[in-house]
């Protein structure tokens, strides 16, 4: 039982798979529009739906792939074309899959308070193949990455408004348990100066499991939880400078948000090691049968320290229009995951978001998120007791091929409340 476990995780290596990808201060800023929107239609005797007091939400989730070698059309074609001279650039896969079962939200009437929680599954991964080591380049010591790691969440959250600062603060707390993480060491080099040719590719996966799964050990769980803390904060910049009174269409607001703040690390012990080399220091011999030097499975105990990927976005909610329900949300910002050999990664993006009375909300966005060119449109259809959300978006490791069908991305909810 134990053995289907470990050959499960490695069949989503093959996969390879990710989770995660969290846009929290979206939804935090669809809220702000809704309260300020509803502010401003009532002043104007305009119809429109009152967002709910008490919100509970069923079955939100998502899924996606992406990749940076193969577009949709290529795939769908009677003789496939493949260009080799592209894994130049690296052969990357991604696999995102999330699911949140309930979540609760509680909004006070004056809209100067709220709190919530959720529960779900969240997790991340990614396969980054050296171009280098595809093309048998030379290189030295060069890296590439499997990882993966996947978790259950508890967040509480919670938003209140200090008007003598004019500025809105959230707080959310979460709990995450792992359930397994990936930790690899994957390097490359090859060296063909002279009348030789050296190459060396060595490889070690460590995966992290919450029991051992080396047979007849004990089944005690050797893994536990961590928390981490998300704050934000929101700024209405362009009325306290007053410069909506000058100029009409310089109407904005701004806010900094920083996601998963490591607070207490999880930590898991148990792991399966998996090890090998090909070539290495000397000159290489394609005939010798040692070329290839596969270890043997390590199980084994260690403390390892788990934090999910961290990220600060800088963003303004910008309505340039009084008599257009339309408002424009740049974002920047950059994210520290350590799972990655380089874990340093920009966040950027432009979304343009409709609304239509509260009831249909349609938003269009383009970037650069989770290390991955995302081109979306998301839907809400809200009549107040109930609420649908449904968003596709296009995607891939390589803006061109996220434009081509490299991958795709689906996301859905169901709300209700009053």
């Amino acid at each position: 039982m134990k053995k289907l476990l470990i050959l499960f995780i490695i069949a989503f290596l093959a996969l390879p798979l990710c989770l995660f990808a969290e846009d929290d201060h979206a939804e935090d800023i669809e809220i702000t529009e809704a309260d300020e929107a509803d502010d401003v239609s009532a002043a104007k005797g305009q119809f429109r739906i009152k967002d709910r007091t008490v919100e509970i939400g069923f079955l939100q989730g998502r899924v996606g792939f992406a990749n940076n070698f193969l577009s949709t059309s290529q795939i769908f074609k009677e003789i496939m074309v493949i260009d080799l001279d592209d894994l130049g650039n690296g052969f990357k896969v991604n696999l995102d899959l999330g699911l949140i079962p309930l979540s609760f939200n509680y909004i006070s009437k004056g809209k100067e308070w709220g709190f919530g929680f959720y529960s779900g599954l969240e997790a991340m991964g990614a396969l980054n193949l050296s171009g280098k080591m595809l093309t048998l380049s030379k290189a030295k010591n060069d890296k590439s990455d499997i990882v993966g790691a996947a978790f259950i969440d508890v967040k509480g959250s919670s938003f209140f408004t200090v008007k003598q600062i004019n500025t809105k603060f959230k707080v959310n707390i979460s709990t995450f348990y792992p359930l397994f993480y990936i930790d690899p060491n994957i390097s490359y080099s090859l060296d063909n100066s002279g009348n030789s040719t050296k190459i060396d590719i060595d490889y070690r996966l460590r995966v992290y499991t919450p029991t051992s799964t080396e047979d007849d050990a004990s089944s005690a769980l050797t893994s536990s939880p961590g928390i981490d803390i998300q704050l934000g904060a929101e700024y209405p910049l362009a009325q306290m400078l007053g410069l909506k009174d000058k100029i009409s269409f310089l109407d904005f607001i701004v806010g900094l948000d920083l996601l998963n703040i490591p607070f207490v690390p999880g930590v898991m012990k148990s792991y399966t090691e998996m090890a090998g080399r090909i070539g290495g220091e000397d000159t290489i011999d394609i005939d010798d049968p040692d070329i290839v030097d596969t270890k043997d499975t390590v199980y084994g105990s260690k403390r390892k320290d788990i934090f999910r990927p961290f990220k600060m976005l800088a963003w303004a909610d910008w309505k340039p229009f009084d008599t257009v329900p339309v408002s424009f949300i740049p974002t920047l910002g950059f994210a520290v995951n350590p799972m990655y050999h380089e874990p340093g990664s920009l966040e950027a993006g432009v979304k343009a978001r409709f609304d239509l009375a509260n009831m249909l909300i349609t938003t269009f966005g383009t970037g650069y998120h989770d290390r991955m060119w995302k081109n979306s449109i998301d839907l809400i259809f809200n009549l107040r007791f109930v609420e649908f959300n449904f968003g596709v978006d296009f995607r891939s490791q390589d803006f061109v091929k996220s434009l081509s069908g490299g991958g795709f991305g689906v996301n859905f909810g169901l709300k209700f409340g009053g």
